[in-house]
């Protein structure tokens, strides 16, 4: 795509823009991230930059809204939706996730979780924002479970959000320690032990 296509289709530019914060904010960090390395990424002017993102702190923040918010959407919500069984939907996700991620899943972890480490305890509107995602995730398995006690296939007794804030954690504790082993074989084996997890939840 040339420069001159892109200044005729702003919304074409605002995702370039969007996408090149978040491969940053993904290998190093919010405040690592610079606007100059980001221009440098698109080829874009100081001017279409600010024309769509007035600060580094706007930027971040639509980083989050839509490509993290976009990415648990596509990979949880609407994977769980085609599943009747909420079990082998939700292992079918954890399964895909790494093939969907490729090396940097290993190489640099959750990108939710790692800006929630960095930024929750410094700045309450990135906190918020994250925690709003957590709780999209959370609630999409709980959904997933509810719809399984309703079909017969999860036990009625399970307290179906409980269940998935553990799923939730033990995810992201097992990609946290992966990332830290550098590693696939500590995803592999938490992974299992997930799976393991889900079976009880069956009727």
């Amino acid at each position: 795509m040339t420069p001159e296509s892109t200044k005729r289709d702003p919304d074409k530019t605002r995702r370039r823009i969007l996408d090149a914060a978040f491969a940053q904010m993904y290998r190093q960090g919010y405040q690592a991230m610079r606007v100059d390395a980001v221009l440098a990424d698109t080829k874009l002017t100081k001017g279409a930059f600010y024309h769509h993102f007035p600060s580094k702190k706007v930027l971040g923040e639509a980083v989050i809204d839509e490509v993290l918010a976009g990415m648990i959407e596509q990979m949880w919500v609407r994977s769980l939706d085609d599943y009747v069984d909420p079990v082998e939907g939700i292992k079918a996700v954890l399964r895909m996730i790494p093939s969907m991620m490729g090396p940097q899943l290993t190489q640099l972890g959750c990108p939710l979780n790692n800006l929630a480490q960095e930024m929750s305890p410094i700045d309450e509107a990135f906190r918020s924002k994250l925690n709003r995602i957590f709780h999209v995730w959370i609630e999409s398995i709980s959904d997933a479970l509810k719809r399984g006690q309703q079909n017969g296939s999860i036990l009625p007794g399970i307290d179906t959000r409980g269940a998935a804030i553990f799923i939730v954690a033990a995810y992201e504790g097992a990609v946290s320690m992966t990332k830290s082993e550098q590693s696939n074989e500590m995803m592999n084996i938490c992974a299992r032990q997930i799976e393991l997890y889900l079976e009880g939840l069956r009727l």
